[in-house]
């Protein structure tokens, strides 16, 4: 397939026979659908123009990130380094050892666990609170080094598995901590 533009022609999309791989912007295509550009950001527009139809753009940027985005703000952004953001097209990078799940929000963050539709943990993120919890009649379980150490039941009860020491480092101190 070729455009024309004045009196020269440029190839503009090519369809390998053999394979019916698509190329635009590339002579040799190695997928079905092969894009590829020279510009800051290579997008991929879906647009519904129906009632309330959306346009997103999927992109890749010259950062090496993949951005989903619709009109109005950047919905998921996938840095090269492996960082996840959701609501910011820069989720924070902590080095090279650890990536990053960002959650941003226009009030407050929530990541939910859900399990069968039920929403069973969450965090939720405010400037004024933070929330963890289970929401289902289960316990929340506190483990470090593969070892269970703190229970807090659907009841409030709390459990811990080993000692608690407040003001002190001593593991010999054993016994019950009652907070009334």
């Amino acid at each position: 397939v070729y455009a024309s533009v004045a009196s020269s022609r440029n190839e503009a999309m090519r369809i390998l026979g053999g394979s019916g791989n698509v190329g635009i912007g590339t002579s040799s295509p190695s997928a079905l659908l092969h894009l590829s550009q020279s510009t800051t950001n290579l997008n991929l527009y879906l647009q519904n123009t129906s009632g309330s139809g959306k346009t997103w753009a999927v992109n890749s940027d010259n950062l090496g990130s993949f951005n989903i985005h619709d009109t109005t703000a950047n919905r998921l952004t996938i840095t090269s380094g492996g960082n996840v953001g959701i609501g910011t097209s820069s989720p924070t990078s902590y080095g090279a050892s650890y990536n990053t799940l960002e959650l941003n929000a226009p009030s407050f963050p929530v990541f939910n666990m859900s399990s069968g539709g039920t929403r069973q943990f969450s965090i939720i993120g405010s400037t004024t609170e933070t929330i963890l919890g289970t929401f289902t009649n289960t316990p929340l379980q506190i483990w470090t080094n593969n070892t269970l150490r703190l229970t807090i039941a659907s009841t409030g009860a709390a459990t811990f598995s080993s000692s608690v020491n407040i003001g002190t480092t001593a593991s010999t101190v054993y016994g019950t901590l009652n907070v009334i």
